[in-house]
């Protein structure tokens, strides 16, 4: 699929019975993926550190379904991720969009990177549990552990939901040596045409 469209067709060749088709699912299988780690506004991990807090669940512990929203000018939440591989991480956020939704909800890392974004416009890099996520940025762990803290950029207002969804680490594998390698020659290769 690489024009965003995709058709699937069940079909039965056994006359015999009864043929179900109930419902298919595509979800994205990113290439560059070794390993994901996924904590939601429910799971061990998810922590509200300041600010009103109330909850939103039509399906209890699904993703974009099952949300808490922040109404308070200091509300705040932290994804605190334990036991991970050390290694290259992306990290995603997924949120449900409405009118009430701050145009400035900021993501950060203690001393790493910050990105501020607006939660007005769905999450549109990938689909995965059937849900939007929105690529936030790269960040290296190299003890086990990463905490992401979401919060009100600007202070937020009475009529603001700031929403705490679902956080999501992806491990993106080191490039092997044989690519490294092959890189550089090709590099060499281009240098020695020029």
């Amino acid at each position: 699929m690489t024009d965003g469209t995709a058709t699937a067709t069940v079909a039965d060749t056994d006359t015999s019975g009864f043929l179900i088709a109930d419902g298919i699912r595509l979800e994205s299988v990113r290439n560059d993926v070794q390993m994901i780690y996924v904590i939601g506004n429910g799971d061990t991990g998810y922590s509200e550190t300041a600010g009103g807090w109330g909850s939103w669940s039509d399906d209890p512990g699904d993703h974009g379904v099952d949300i808490r929203f922040g109404t308070t000018p200091d509300a705040a939440a932290s994804f605190a991720f334990t036991g991970l591989v050390n290694g290259t991480y992306r990290v995603s956020s997924a949120w449900t969009t409405g009118g009430t939704r701050p145009t400035d909800a900021r993501y950060y890392i203690d001393g790493g990177p910050t990105i501020t974004l607006d939660q007005t416009i769905a999450p549109n890099d990938d689909t995965f549990e059937e849900v939007g996520w929105e690529d936030l940025f790269t960040v290296e762990v190299i003890d086990g552990s990463l905490t992401v803290n979401l919060e009100n950029a600007a202070g937020g207002s009475g009529g603001t939901a700031l929403i705490a969804d679902a956080l999501r680490l992806e491990l993106i594998p080191e490039p092997s040596a044989a690519l490294l390698g092959g890189l550089g020659l090709l590099a060499l290769l281009r240098r020695r045409r020029a």
